[in-house]
């Protein structure tokens, strides 16, 4: 079996790196990168040029635009959605292999943090890694038979957040999700560091009760606006 990696990327020079590194240290399994690049002020292309991955050029959108036009491009059996600031245990396709082919339709992960501190360590323990675990919400970094992804409609285009959510639903009615407590993958606490904890919490709070609690779409501006916003008030 293969594994298509799909990774966007818009602005993630500091990040897309060790994405990519992570994925080529893996112990087991056939597998193919797509980094699906919208025009950055940065030097996130010339990054993904230099590990010779597959390109897929779009228009800086959602990030759900981004991975589907990845899974269009994907030639693998199973798709594999992880963000830039990712980096994924050298067990991830070993231990991801053992899954699928129990006949799952799609495996979430652990989440740790990278960079994180005792309050988001906490946090991850009692609420991020609880709820993926048990509401089968595909959080962060996913693995989804692309048969099945198909089937769903890929995600939701026209939404900026909690895209995550639909897709999970629509996922759940094909077959059945197990969450893998044994291939932690790490993410980037960044923007709790750059925006704040009481803010970066309250942002995605507000999202987590708009789209899972009342089941409406969010449109906010991309993450990574935020981001520079907040880069802009710290100069000021």
């Amino acid at each position: 079996m293969k594994f298509s990696f799909v990774i966007p990327a818009y602005n993630e020079e500091g990040y897309l790196d060790g994405c990519i590194e992570s994925i080529k240290a893996q112990n087991a399994g056939r597998y193919e990168i797509i980094v699906c690049y919208s025009p950055s002020s940065d030097r996130t292309l010339e990054i993904a040029k230099r590990h010779g991955v597959k390109i897929v050029t779009i228009p800086k959108s959602c990030p759900g635009k981004a991975r589907n036009a990845g899974a269009r491009a994907a030639t693998g059996e199973y798709l594999v959605f992880l963000d830039a600031d990712v980096q994924i245990p050298g067990n991830f396709l070993r231990s991801t292999i053992k899954h699928v082919r129990r006949g799952c339709v799609a495996v979430g992960y652990r989440s740790e943090w990278r960079d994180g501190d005792g309050l988001l360590d906490i946090f991850n323990e009692v609420v991020t890694n609880p709820f993926s675990k048990y509401a089968k919400v595909l959080f962060v970094c996913c693995t989804i038979k692309k048969s099945a992804f198909e089937k769903t409609g890929g995600y939701d285009e026209n939404i900026t957040a909690n895209e995550e959510w639909g897709l999970s639903k629509r996922l759940k009615s094909l077959g059945r999700i197990v969450f893998d407590e044994n291939a932690p993958i790490k993410s980037s606490a960044r923007r709790f560091h750059k925006l704040g904890k009481l803010r970066t919490f309250a942002v995605y709070s507000s999202w987590f009760l708009m789209g899972h609690v009342l089941g409406r779409d969010v449109r906010y501006f991309h993450l990574s606006d935020m981001d520079r916003r907040a880069d802009v008030s710290h100069e000021a």
